[in-house]
């Protein structure tokens, strides 16, 4: 705490009123301010003497400690060198001290406080400043006042006194517990304050619910208030600062009533400068470092305009930026170069495969798109099941219409195609379509679909209409199948509706081949067929008796479906004892025919039995048989015969 070497030159400037020496009246009586003389030393918390200017406050009180004051001022005070300084205590009150402070004997201590330090040790009064009760005398020791000093004489001492200890001051509002409320301050001119503090050069307390300060300029671009720090030398001025220690008080407040005004400018002129800083040097609890709140629901809370087309936001986190605007509007997270309208990277490690998380949505929640020349938006998104992408023509934000799905991956990683969306429970792929549900080409050396499984179907296909899987190359296998099965072919198809289960087609190749090291090359559970005019497979066969009649048949040509139901379609009919005529009712003159006779239990055993057949003319879908015995010399001989058609 500094010390002040209270020398006290304690004196009365100024006791009573004056009057003149005649009778006094109304209009001769001067009321002159009541001020006390006080003089002393004051340093620094270190002892140093303090040399500048400083804010000094100064009150009385009743007890040497403790207690209200009774009455404060606070001056800025100069002092020379050695710190020494003199002041006239209630030089910034327009009436002076309060004179029943020292009536009512309340006034005994002097406290001393310098800005920033704490309060000095009290000094006691003298009887000195008692004197100033002789204001309601009208002589002093038995003589009048005119006696002692001139009307004239007072009035220009006291104007010199005042005017030389006001000048330096800052002109302040001060407490006092016996003043009235709100009495005028001392008209005067305009004022500039100089000096050299540590703290201020005006100060001023407003205990009361009024301003501390009001500031009024009428003109269209005056300035209310105008602070300006010279300072060229590193560090941080302020040119004008505001501060608050309410709960929720406001350090500085700017207010603009005009429609396009403005309640608070920051400018920053410096290549370095920074127009506007907010900070937040709390270390615990919620607190915020700038915030803007916006009362109209077509207003703007927050506006960034760089207008050299610059960078227009970074918000950083220990100096690094984590989210940035950039001048062309496009925006970074994790990046400071997005080179897309939005641009992220990295994030938060996700999973244990070294996934980092970028996005999060919640469940439920999806992408989506603007419509596009056919008034379509598609929108992808997560929910119960599974993920999901749909398009839908609802504009994004509207309920318009439905989603239609067209892909999705269940919670098991099945994933579907189109169809009536239901989310595959077993189908690692399966695809619904009115047209080719799959269609793969491979336009090199590969496979348009290549299916695999260890223990099922590695393709399977389905069709309501059509072939559920047609393959179709130029160079290899339209369809290939590899099973490391026993029980199972490389190609399985079936068909529960009469129509086929593989089908092969080729141009100049192979429709369907079928290979095995030691199975089957080709196993069929059901009949095969093959177009009339194509070679290879049977097109029909039956089992002619003796007598005409089909016993057993095949027809791979019978309308809907292959048969093997005697009579298959056929018709065997015969003339005479071993002619006979077979119509398999489609066209087979071009077709390949082989006949084998056969003697059955009740024939006697033929030495040399044998069967020719000739196409009659009239007739495309028949064959004219004719069965003998060769070493009887019979021209025919009535026996049951195989006919087979290739």
């Amino acid at each position: 705490m500094a010390k002040t070497v209270s020398t006290l030159m304690l004196a009365m400037l100024v006791i009573c009123s004056a009057s003149a020496q005649q009778k006094p009246s109304p209009k001769s009586t001067v009321i002159v301010p009541r001020l006390i003389r006080f003089g002393g030393v004051l340093r620094s918390t270190e002892g140093k003497p303090l040399s500048a200017t400083a804010g000094v406050t100064f009150a009385l009180y009743k007890d040497q400690s403790g207690g209200a004051a009774l009455w404060q001022e606070t001056q800025n005070v100069p002092m020379d060198a050695s710190g020494r300084y003199n002041v006239l205590l209630g030089a910034t009150k327009s009436d002076g001290v309060p004179i029943e402070l020292f009536t009512t004997g309340e006034a005994q201590w002097l406290g001393i406080r310098v800005e920033g330090q704490e309060e000095q040790p009290r000094v006691l009064l003298v009887s000195v400043p008692y004197a100033l009760k002789a204001q309601e005398a009208e002589t002093l020791a038995g003589k009048p006042a005119s006696q002692f000093v001139s009307t004239e004489t007072l009035k220009e001492q006291v104007r010199q006194e005042v005017k030389a200890q006001v000048q330096p001051n800052a002109r302040t509002k001060s407490n006092t517990k016996s003043s009235a409320a709100g009495a005028a301050a001392v008209a005067s001119g305009p004022t500039n304050f100089s000096g050299a503090t540590a703290d201020q050069i005006v100060g001023v307390t407003q205990t009361g619910t009024g301003n501390g300060v009001v500031s009024k300029t009428p003109g269209a671009a005056g300035i209310g208030v105008y602070g300006l720090n010279t300072s060229t030398a590193a560090g941080v001025g302020y040119g004008v600062r505001g501060d608050s220690s309410t709960v929720s008080g406001r350090g500085m407040r700017g207010l603009a009533s005009g429609s396009s005004g403005v309640g608070v400018q920051a400018t920053a002129t410096g290549a370095g400068g920074i127009g506007l800083l907010g900070e937040s040097k709390a270390t615990a609890g919620s607190n915020i470092g700038l915030y803007g709140t916006n009362a109209s629901p077509v207003g703007i809370a927050g506006v960034f305009n760089n207008t050299a087309g610059g960078k227009i936001l970074s918000l950083r986190s220990n100096g690094v930026e984590k989210v940035g605007v950039l001048g062309n509007g496009n925006v970074g997270i994790g990046t400071t170069t997005p080179k897309h309208r939005l641009g992220l990277a990295g994030g938060p490690a996700w999973t244990t495969n070294g996934w980092l998380g970028s996005v999060e949505l919640p469940n439920g929640s999806a992408l989506g798109w603007q419509t596009n020349d056919a008034t379509m938006r598609f929108g992808m998104g997560h929910t119960n099941g599974g993920f999901l992408i749909f398009r839908t023509t609802a504009d994004p934000g509207t309920t318009g219409s439905q989603a239609i799905y067209d892909f999705g991956i269940s919670d098991a990683g099945n994933v579907q195609i189109g169809g009536n969306f239901v989310f595959p429970n077993s189908n690692r792929l399966q695809v619904e379509s009115p047209g080719d549900a799959v269609h793969g080409i491979s336009t090199l050396n590969g496979r348009g679909v290549w299916g695999e499984s260890l223990q099922f179907q590695g393709v399977y296909g389905f069709s309501e209409l059509n072939a559920g899987i047609v393959g179709e190359s130029h160079k290899f296998h339209a369809v290939y199948g590899v099973s490391h099965d026993v029980n199972n072919g490389g190609v399985y198809g079936t068909n529960d509706a009469n129509g086929f289960g593989v089908i092969g087609v080729s141009a100049d190749g192979t429709g369907v081949k079928g290979d095995s090291a030691n199975g089957f090359a080709m196993s069929a559970a059901g009949n095969v067929t093959q177009n009339r005019d194509k070679g290879g497979w049977v097109k029909a066969m039956a089992y002619v008796g003796s007598g005409g009649g089909i016993f057993r048949c095949f027809n791979s040509f019978i309308a809907g479906s292959a048969a093997s139901a005697p009579p298959c379609g056929f018709t065997a009919t015969s003339s005479t004892n071993g002619v006979f005529r077979v119509n398999f009712g489609f066209p087979v003159n071009d077709r390949f025919i082989s006949l084998t006779p056969h003697y059955g239990p009740g024939n006697a055993a033929p030495n040399n039995m044998g069967a020719n057949f000739v196409f009659p003319d009239a007739d495309v879908n028949a064959v004219d048989v004719v069965t003998y015995d060769a070493n009887d010399g019979d021209d025919s001989y009535g026996v049951s015969f195989m006919i087979f058609v290739y």
